[in-house]
């Protein structure tokens, strides 16, 4: 018999039984599936997040016929209005998506994506962008607890640590498409294509089963009896019951210890004061500010404009992709690397690496004086083809190039990675954090 941790994330549930399962191909293949279709939800995520990449430099010098064309002021807010927005959907997350389900969840928050790129794709002033950027940075928030609940209650603990570093990979896929998009198509096109994603989806969504854990919550235990038969290889109902056995006593223990305490809120509130949450808890919020520090976050929203201000040797376009590839090779190597090396090594030379590069691009423009690297208004720009039509006479332009490629490589074989590995590892920490935000649901 194999001792098994609570599929959930919220504790080990030794003591609540025991039950054995396979480690084959058949009980990992169907896992995989709900994980990936999890995922396009994920990769419409990094999609919003890479549009704005293409979006800047299109609307800071429109070609002929495009009613748009902002001003400095705008595109910081159209660079920044996602970001400020998805805390907020965070913080209702889980109030918003457990009454739901976690895979009807998922299926809702593709809405405001849906109508965010109707409202891009048809905008005829900064409002209708500002309005759909609010509604991707809210969805964006409010996606995390359905998507990071969802993996960790259908998967087996085998594979729960390599599926999990699948959602990063696939944000960064997303924002790889807009690179790759923008270097084709204008982008109210690119809008309308995306839509194609968001549609998948949902449909997608309907093949796969709801998590066994909230369905066993709700008591509809026949029904998480058959998501447990599909999640572990389409088998019979032998073959699950000692592990719907072990849901069903995590859950009716769980509902006496909160009838036996009948805790205040001032209580539960208690709990999160403890050590032993406010430590990790700490460390997973300063790592992901250290990584949004490390410069990539800035670099990829303004990745044209930037190369377009410091005359990359090659077309800005082509430099973005180059970008965006390379940040998928990152992402390969720390996955691959991190079982061998460990996260430390590779935290100090991501950390170190980027600090490096960063430090050389800003003494680059001190000293070379290159003027205005920060203005990104005053471009001339031809987003259907790409051209660049400025005079490359500067002979050391491809040295901020070239550490502005490394940047993104190295960024992504650690610090911009590490907070979500953490995540994976501390799993206590946010099973008790949607136990707290699902307490909050009348």
């Amino acid at each position: 018999m194999t001792s098994q941790k609570d599929p959930s994330g919220h504790g080990d549930t030794n003591n609540s039984g025991q039950y054995s399962y396979e480690k084959n191909f058949r009980t990992a293949f169907p896992q995989f599936i709900a994980v990936s279709v999890k995922n396009l939800l994920l990769l419409g995520y990094g999609m919003t997040l890479g549009f704005t990449t293409i979006l800047i430099p299109a609307v800071a010098n429109p070609i002929d016929g495009e009613v748009l064309h902002l001003t400095h002021n705008e595109l910081s807010w159209i660079s920044s209005i996602n970001y400020i927005i998805v805390p907020f959907g965070c913080a209702v997350s889980g109030i918003v998506t457990s009454p739901l389900g976690r895979r009807r969840a998922m299926q809702v928050v593709n809405i405001p994506f849906f109508v965010a790129w109707l409202l891009f794709h048809y905008a005829s002033s900064t409002a209708y962008l500002y309005g759909a950027l609010v509604l991707t940075g809210l969805a964006g928030g409010v996606l995390e607890a359905p998507v990071l609940t969802y993996v960790a209650e259908i998967t087996q603990p085998h594979l729960r640590g390599a599926l999990t570093a699948t959602s990063s990979l696939c944000i960064i896929l997303g924002v790889f498409t807009q690179f790759l998009f923008g270097l084709f198509l204008y982008w109210r096109t690119v809008a309308l294509v995306n839509i194609i994603f968001t549609i998948l989806a949902v449909v997608a969504l309907f093949f796969v089963p709801e998590s066994p854990h909230w369905l066993v919550s709700k008591k509809r235990y026949q029904e998480a009896q058959k998501s447990l038969q599909w999640l572990r290889g389409w088998t019979d109902a032998n073959a699950v019951e000692d592990e719907l056995k072990d849901i069903q006593n995590l859950y009716k223990r769980k509902k006496v210890e909160l009838q036996d305490e009948e805790e205040t809120f001032s209580e539960k509130i208690s709990h999160y004061l403890e050590r032993s949450f406010y430590v990790p808890f700490a460390l997973i919020s300063f790592s992901f500010f250290v990584g949004h520090f490390s410069g990539m976050t800035t670099l990829q929203t303004f990745a044209v404009s930037l190369f377009q201000r410091l005359q990359a040797p090659i077309d800005k376009y082509y430099a973005t992709l180059i970008l965006g590839i390379l940040q998928i090779l990152g992402t390969a190597v720390c996955v691959l690397l991190v079982h061998y090396t460990g996260k430390r090594p590779l935290t100090f030379f991501s950390t170190g690496g980027a600090a490096v590069c960063c430090y050389f691009v800003a003494a680059y423009d001190g000293y070379l004086k290159l003027d205005g690297m920060s203005e990104i208004t005053n471009m001339n720009v031809n987003v259907t083809a790409g051209n660049v039509t400025d005079n490359m006479n500067n002979s050391y332009s491809w040295i901020p190039t070239t550490l502005f490629m490394l940047l993104a490589l190295i960024t992504h074989t650690g610090i911009r990675l590490l907070p979500w590995i953490l995540i994976g590892e501390k799993d206590s920490i946010y099973g008790e954090l949607m136990d707290f935000m699902e307490s909050c649901v009348p």
